[in-house]
């Protein structure tokens, strides 16, 4: 959806019949090259010249529009950038060990640390690390549903649409659906929802979140 509302905007969707296109054409002739008639003193004159001079001006106004995104969008990129390089460095650093389960790899840590998953890692404490783990079943429920691919499209659209307060929204929102499938994935194995909540909250002290990443903790 997400997607195609920005190409929805490029899609030609044709108004006006072909026998009405000569009439609308003449209109614009007379618009943009002779001008609007207006009565000033009881006597017709045109506005070509008020119309070029508007058209001036609002040119200048749309390049400081494109100057004022351009210069936003590149923000929000170097940004979000930063971001993924400093997840990128803290799942390696401060690592105890590292373990292939399948084509997902997991990262030990030392410490309180906030679990989360990005793509086919998965960060978590030592506690935390055991296969049937409440905290294993949700981050790899996140992975199983691509649920990273899902950040990357909404970030990059926080890129085009900064000035967007609804793309914001719909990253909250998305988050938030992420969260209840894979809360749902660990419920469905058997656990009770009141060790879970309490596991949860327990949770929640970590130290480390990250904006990009699915966090445990959210």
């Amino acid at each position: 959806i997400a997607l195609g509302s920005l190409l929805l905007p490029a899609i030609d969707i044709p108004l006006w019949t072909d026998s009405m296109m000569p009439d609308l054409e003449q209109q614009r002739r007379a618009i943009v090259e002779v001008g609007l008639p207006v009565i000033i003193g009881g006597h017709a004159t045109h506005t070509a010249a008020t119309a070029a001079t508007r058209t001036t001006t609002s040119m200048g106004w749309a390049d400081m529009l494109v100057i004022v995104y351009t210069v936003g969008a590149m923000a929000c990129l170097i940004w979000k950038v930063a971001q993924a390089v400093r997840l990128h460095r803290f799942i390696r650093r401060g690592c105890l060990w590292t373990e292939r389960r399948g084509n997902i790899t997991v990262y030990c840590h030392a410490g309180t640390v906030s679990p989360f998953s990005w793509m086919n890692s998965v960060v978590a404490a030592e506690n935390d690390c055991k296969d049937m783990s409440p905290v294993m079943i949700h981050e790899l429920a996140h992975i199983r549903k691509g649920h990273s691919w899902d950040r990357i499209v909404v970030n990059l659209l926080e890129v085009c649409q900064w000035f967007n307060p609804c793309v914001w929204m719909l990253d909250a929102s998305l988050r938030e659906v992420h969260e209840y499938e894979a809360d749902d994935a660990v419920l469905a194995r058997g656990i009770t929802a009141k060790s879970y909540q309490l596991l949860l909250i327990e949770k929640a002290v970590g130290t480390e979140r990250f904006a990009m990443a699915n966090a445990f903790n959210h």
